[in-house]
């Protein structure tokens, strides 16, 4: 039995599962990475997600909070529905980055599928339609979207574009209306996603030459257009998160920049980015391998007009049309470097891997024994390079030491390597990278503020002031510079500056971070009205309110304060009764006031929110050795 009839023999439910198993298999272990790169700014620094703030998430940019802090996103990134969907994911996973990207996972997972299923429905052919979909699923560019939850926004527009293409092909045979309004609706849905899905009307329309329809059947179109139009205009005129601008699209530079990186992601879907980067790095052999793929593409495509091939027709549309959004983007590319950048890839993946199965069909057509060795060398190169590539993203610094190996120029590479060291307290290794990026380019604040904060840690306090004071004189706007300084100004107990520098933030920002640093200083010089007054505005304005009750009842607990603690910790427990961080304390206030029936209850209801914790174990067992002491 050759391979094409056993797979047409094949029900199409099989494949889904058969996707998301060798999905969740091949990145079951990025399942306990830790939040990445932008991933930090979407889910854990973004109080809209923590607040499920509705109006917000639809109102503004998804860097909104990041904008305040004085880093520069264009003020254009609107996601409605990427937030939505983390905000969702809060409030089942909190901050546990497990959940999240078992999302980024399925989802994959799921346009595989998609994949399958719109190119079977158009070609019938099975197995075409699998080693398309299988080659999609385990190539090792999509690592860098599945394994960044940020990369949500690109799996989620491809699978509601993918949707909404597949209904409307669907609609073309059934002719039923809810299926055309129901395909209207997932590409209202993926344009809320992420704008990239406007290039579903560029997918229905060679669908449809593809399926042969009849002229009038390209009227159907019309709809996703008027919506598409009326999209684009509210975003180039009014919405509040950004405007865009269309101006960059038009013009020699961008058509240069889309034949540039047309060739240069092509090879980057063939081969590893070390070994591509490595080899392009001499211009002269980039200039011969982008000579060899442009004159290849103009040969494929005039044979497949001439031939009238549908397929190639087909795969080669969905891979230039997949890397349109590039255009305009050449300086953010060029900026982010290879590895960072690779998620243009995703969509324009789909051309090539449907070009890169049928190739295998026909150049293997008769030789089954072949064909089947051939697939499993792809399938093998493919597995390997995303497994190996896939361990570099475990940790901030390993990640950021892999993007910057593939370009020591990458400043933002560098810097967030910097960053990553920062957090895991290698002050002197932040240092070193901050120095590095202030010489090569010193008009750039932040790279002053790593340095400054890296000072600060090591305990050289004039020098870190020296730092936020220069990075503050290129950007006077981020509440961070003025939060860090309000930090220097309390070690050295200048507290009015501390005072005045805080509340200078927080006007700038409403950060809870900042409140919650002005209260602490307030507790400090025992100006206790002007502290509560502050936890009412916290309590008020906070996400995730249960959290907040906790830090400020420590506030209060550190300054002696039992009584007001107490009340703050059982206004947590009130809100979320799951607050083990409420239980936990609780047990500690009524420890030290020798009252360990309570503090005995508090640990082991704790214990049933975490049973596994061996340091909840460890303070229930000194309590309970306590009370026995206390008894005798």
């Amino acid at each position: 039995m050759d391979l094409r009839h056993s797979f047409d023999k094949t029900p199409n439910w099989a494949f889904l599962v058969f996707f998301a198993a060798i999905t969740l298999v091949l990145y079951f272990n990025a399942l306990g990475y830790p939040f990445l790169f932008d991933d930090i700014y979407l889910i854990p620094d973004n109080q809209f997600v923590k607040s499920f703030s509705l109006g917000k998430i639809f109102s503004s940019d998804v860097f909104y909070f990041n904008s305040k802090a004085g880093y520069d996103f264009n003020d254009s990134y609107y996601r409605p529905l990427q937030l939505l969907s983390y905000a969702f994911e809060y409030r089942i996973w909190n901050l546990n980055p497990v959940g999240y990207r078992l999302d980024n996972i399925l989802l994959h997972a799921a346009n595989a599928f998609l994949l399958f299923w719109v190119i079977f429905s158009i070609f019938k052919n099975k197995l075409l339609a699998f080693l398309s979909a299988v080659f999609f699923c385990i190539h090792p560019a999509q690592v860098c979207l599945v394994t960044f939850i940020s990369g949500r926004s690109n799996l989620l527009e491809t699978f509601l574009t993918l949707s909404s293409l597949a209904v409307f092909i669907r609609w073309l045979s059934a002719k039923k209306a809810a299926y055309y309004l129901f395909s209207l609706s997932l590409f209202i849905a993926a344009l809320l996603t992420r704008e990239g899905a406007v290039l579903l009307i560029f997918y229905q329309a060679v669908s449809l030459f593809c399926l042969k329809e009849k002229r009038k059947a390209f009227f159907s179109l019309l709809p996703y257009c008027f919506i598409a139009f009326i999209y684009f205009s509210l975003r180039k005129i009014f919405m509040p998160c950004g405007r865009l601008s269309f101006g960059n699209l038009l013009g020699w530079r961008s058509l240069f920049d889309f034949l540039f990186y047309s060739q240069s992601y092509f090879w980057q879907l063939i081969f590893p980015l070390n070994i591509k980067e490595a080899v392009f790095s001499y211009p002269a052999s980039k200039a011969f391998f982008y000579l060899v793929s442009s004159v290849m593409f103009i040969i494929i495509s005039l044979w497949a007009a001439i031939k009238r091939n549908r397929t190639v027709i087909f795969a080669l549309f969905l891979f230039f049309a997949g890397l349109l959004p590039v255009v305009g983007l050449g300086g953010l590319i060029r900026y982010m470097g290879p590895v960072l950048s690779e998620h243009y890839a995703y969509n324009a993946s789909l051309g090539f891997c449907l070009l890169l199965a049928y190739s295998c069909l026909v150049f293997f057509k008769n030789l089954d024994l072949i064909l089947k060795v051939v697939i499993a060398a792809i399938c093998s190169y493919f597995l390997i390079l995303t497994v190996s590539v896939n361990r570099y993203y475990k940790s901030e610094v390993s990640f950021y030491r892999y993007a910057l190996s593939m370009g020591e120029s990458n400043k933002i590479a560098r810097l967030n390597l910097g960053n990553a060291y920062y957090k895991e307290g290698d002050f002197d290794s932040a240092l070193r990278e901050a120095k590095v990026l202030i010489e090569s380019n010193p008009r750039i604040w932040d790279f002053y503020l790593l340095a400054g904060n890296a000072y600060k840690e090591k305990g050289e306090l004039s020098l870190a002031y020296d730092q936020y004071q220069k990075a503050l004189a290129l950007n006077p706007h981020s509440y961070l510079l003025y939060n860090n300084l309000g930090n220097i100004y309390k070690l050295q107990g200048k507290y009015d500056q501390a005072l005045e520098a805080y509340e200078r933030s927080y006007s700038a920002s409403k950060n809870p971070v900042v409140l919650a640093n002005i209260i602490r200083l307030l507790i400090d010089r025992r100006e206790f009205d002007k502290a509560w007054a502050a936890c009412e505005e916290a309590l008020e304005n906070s996400g995730d309110k249960a959290g907040e009750l906790v830090n400020i009842g420590i506030y209060w607990a550190q300054a002696g304060y039992s009584q007001q603690a107490e009340i703050l910790f059982k206004e947590a427990l009130r809100i979320d009764p799951q607050s083990y961080q409420a239980m936990q304390n609780l047990a500690f206030l009524f420890g030290n006031k020798n009252d360990f029936d309570q503090a005995i209850f508090y640990v082991k209801s704790a214990l049933k929110v975490k049973p596994d914790d061996r340091y909840l174990k460890a303070v229930s067992e000194r309590l309970t050795s306590l009370k026995k002491r206390k008894i005798k």
